[in-house]
């Protein structure tokens, strides 16, 4: 066994809301929520960033979009359209502020609802 067992389990991912464990139940509960993350149509956008991995899902008017730091770096981004009135669906980092300075932090990930 890792020597780590004692502090690095399930039991206690459990217990904190911010682990990894919980982080991806939250995540398929949104999935789970939302159609257009399941079922609507893909558009990659920012092709040419290799820090930043964003796209765009859209069904029956409404759009959701995905925008992935995969570098231990802060990356900025351009989607090609403003994310100001959008909502926060889920994110990695707590109160996320990246949508308003296209900007991600070390492997930031969020995902948004736009109005």
């Amino acid at each position: 066994m890792n020597p780590n067992y004692t502090f690095i389990n399930a039991e206690a991912q459990e217990k904190d809301p911010n682990s990894v464990l919980n982080y991806y139940r939250k995540l398929v509960k949104v999935r789970k929520a939302n159609p257009v993350l399941q079922y609507g149509k893909y558009t990659l956008l920012d092709r040419e960033n290799p820090n930043v991995f964003s796209y765009l899902r859209e069904l029956d008017g409404k759009k959701i979009v995905i925008v992935l730091n995969f570098t231990e770096k802060e990356s900025s981004y351009s989607l090609g359209f403003s994310t100001e009135k959008s909502r926060i669906l889920l994110a990695n980092y707590p109160k996320s502020k990246s949508i308003k300075n296209n900007t991600l932090r070390p492997y930031e990930a969020v995902i948004l609802e736009l109005k």
